[in-house]
């Protein structure tokens, strides 16, 4: 059970910065991840 709740803090996570950043499609979350991780890498250089 605490997958389940990881993975629903997870997605809620990513819906809300989805929301922000214009993305051509929501089903590609892996890709919206990598690039919100790669924002938060440069952002810290």
């Amino acid at each position: 059970m605490k997958y389940a709740i990881f993975l629903f803090a997870l997605i809620a996570f990513v819906n809300s910065s989805a929301q922000q950043m214009p993305v051509p499609d929501p089903n590609t979350t892996n890709v919206l991840f990598l690039k919100y991780s790669k924002l938060l890498n440069e952002r810290e250089l």
